[in-house]
């Protein structure tokens, strides 16, 4: 897999916008001509190589630092102070997992140290952050690897993050009381979920609402 999972629902229409709109959000966003500024490139170190990375979020590119492969992603920060703290916390969370989770042998991205010390730095309005990259692909519905393949190593990573000592639950993840609410809105025909799957998903969902309204009220009777 690569250093961040990309799938971006949105490149399609970055594509069909006309080259002057592009040139505006790129001035707007830091970037000179799609790429990231050449101030930030010289100071890091880094070099953008060929290749093409789709996030789910932001921007990113597959670059050279100091030898290593890596990736750079570029997110652009909300003009509210209160959400610019929670995705630099977030982030920083979540490099901290993965240094460590790498330091134990797991097979994962590790934050790379290239804004003086740092794997991320706000520059140009928004947060830029950098990972080793890990070639790989989605897998899908593909017949490869096999489903104890994909088992064996999803234990492993169970396995490994248990030995973690972390301070606090990640601050951009999503409380499990809310799943239920977003999983029963229109939002999973708005990414594209066939009528038939999220039909399916949404009956799943319905019982998990009810159990977890079931065990809120039977703490709440405990207590």
């Amino acid at each position: 897999m690569s250093g961040f999972v990309y799938r971006c629902c949105c490149s399609r229409c970055c594509l069909l916008r006309p080259f002057s709109l592009v040139a505006v959000a790129d001035a707007q966003d830091g970037l000179e001509q799609g790429q990231p500024p050449g101030q930030l490139a010289r100071d890091a170190g880094f070099v953008v190589l060929p290749g093409v990375i789709r996030p789910r979020e932001g921007r990113a590119w597959l670059v050279d630092w100091q030898g290593t492969r890596a990736v750079l992603r570029q997110q652009t920060l909300a003009p509210s102070s209160t959400s610019i703290t929670r995705l630099i916390d977030d982030v920083a969370w979540l490099h901290g997992f993965l240094a460590q989770l790498a330091s134990l042998g797991f097979p994962s991205p590790r934050p790379l140290p290239s804004f003086g010390g740092q794997s991320w730095s706000v520059a140009d309005g928004a947060l830029w952050e950098m990972v080793s990259f890990l070639p790989g692909q989605v897998v899908g519905w593909a017949d490869e690897p096999p489903m104890e393949e994909i088992g064996g190593l999803l234990a492993r990573y169970h396995a490994t993050a248990r030995q973690i000592n972390l301070p606090s639950q990640r601050p951009g993840a999503l409380p499990f009381a809310e799943v239920p609410e977003i999983l029963l809105s229109p939002q999973l025909e708005a990414v594209g979920v066939a009528p038939d799957r999220a039909f399916s998903i949404r009956q799943l969902v319905r019982q998990l609402a009810r159990d977890l309204h079931d065990t809120a009220a039977l703490a709440a009777s405990r207590s």
